[in-house]
């Protein structure tokens, strides 16, 4: 009896230690590796394009207006009419200020001759002496010389400034050009400043380009910008940086002058800018795309170091050569970025690490990963060379 017992113990102590060892029962399948894409981070410097969108614009267009407010008479130019720098566009009524001219000039005409007057008798009495006229009715004279010249004085200075007056009521060309538009119609009230006609200017076009607040800083007119117009390449010259952001608050417009020898140009066509950049500094350039942001404002990437504890063979039947690898996550400082590049820094990065670029989302410190071959195509994410591929712009 105990001998039976005795077999079943041992039987059920042996069945519990195969279980322990894992030995009987099917293992579960281990999860599959995730496939991830890489690139090899590049010490700068690092020369590269960056493609601006631009367009053609005319050197000059204004909406030209009145300096004061008032009633439109007169428009004087017809739409697509060309005028000279100067020429009148449109009057005002300006009948009460002309109206006030024409009386302070009558009043400067009387008070000259007053002072003509008064002059003479004040000359006349100083060179008779005291025979016929006493010391005081000789300086009594002179004041009223003297104040006779102060009111023409004074009287020349009204019509001088009446004269402006009458003179803001005209609206003239600031500059040569074309007659765009007519933005108002006679008879209408217009106040100081509202915009009258537009005027486009005779001038060669320009280009602007628009471009990140960072990219437009570091160009001077010694950079080298390249246009694409209509199957040319342009060599193009900044000429101002404009200090407002654009409309959309994200970028500034960057003023380039058209090229003397260039193609007649469209204004309102668009085209793309070339501007040749260098990242220097000290770190690695890797994309965008492979940094992500810890909760607490951290900047990471992760690396893929090897597997050392996978001893299978490659799979030849997969249509990409692929290898193996464990995924590190790796803490860096970011130091610097330029559109789709980052400039970063981290004592673990080095040139031949692989950094994730496409499948980081999904992963975690630890994973097993398939790398895939850097894709060829347009959209790949790949520093090669001496440079990047050119940004999106």
């Amino acid at each position: 009896m105990w001998r039976a017992s005795g077999r079943h113990l041992l039987a059920f102590i042996g069945l519990v230690f195969a279980i322990g060892c894992g030995k009987g029962l099917p293992q579960a399948p281990a999860a599959p590796a995730l496939r991830v894409t890489v690139v090899a981070p590049l010490r700068p410097p690092l020369d590269i394009e960056v493609s601006l969108f631009a367009e053609v614009r005319t050197a000059q267009r204004s909406a030209v207006g009145a300096e004061v407010a008032g009633r439109v008479v007169k428009l004087a130019a017809r739409e697509g009419q060309r005028v000279d720098r100067g020429a009148v566009l449109a009057r005002l009524d300006d009948r009460v200020p002309a109206q006030e001219l024409l009386r302070l000039n009558a009043a400067l005409k009387s008070a000259a001759a007053e002072a003509k007057v008064a002059e003479a008798q004040s000359a006349r009495l100083l060179e008779a002496g005291g025979s016929v006229a006493s010391e005081a009715e000789r300086d009594e004279a002179r004041a009223r010389a003297d104040g006779s010249q102060a009111a023409v004085q004074g009287l020349e200075a009204e019509i001088e400034a009446a004269e402006l007056t009458v003179a803001q009521h005209l609206v003239r060309a600031p500059f040569a050009g074309r007659v765009s538009a007519r933005l108002v119609e006679e008879g209408a009230r217009v106040a100081a400043g509202d915009p009258v006609l537009e005027l486009i200017s005779d001038g060669p076009p320009e280009i602007w380009a628009y471009a990140q607040p960072e990219v437009a800083a570091s160009i001077t007119p010694k950079s080298t910008l390249e246009g694409s117009y209509r199957g040319e390449t342009l060599r193009l010259r900044l000429i101002e940086r404009v200090s407002a952001l654009s409309q959309g608050g994200s970028t500034q417009v960057l003023r380039l002058a058209w090229p003397t020898d260039g193609p007649p140009a469209t204004v309102g066509e668009s085209l793309r800018v070339r501007v040749k950049r260098r990242i220097g500094g000290s770190g690695f350039i890797v994309p965008k795309d492979a940094l992500s942001q810890g909760p607490t404002g951290d900047w990471m990437l992760f690396v893929i170091d090897d597997d050392v504890s996978d001893s299978s063979p490659p799979d030849t039947a997969a249509a990409e050569p692929r290898t193996r690898g464990v995924a590190r996550r790796l803490g860096v400082q970011v130091l610097a970025d330029e559109r789709e590049l980052a400039l970063v820094d981290s004592p673990s990065l080095n040139v031949h690490s692989a950094v994730v670029v496409r499948g980081n989302e999904r992963l975690a410190p630890g994973s097993r990963v398939e790398i895939l071959e850097s894709p060829a195509g347009r959209d790949a994410p790949e520093l090669a060379g001496s440079g990047a591929r050119e940004p999106k712009g």
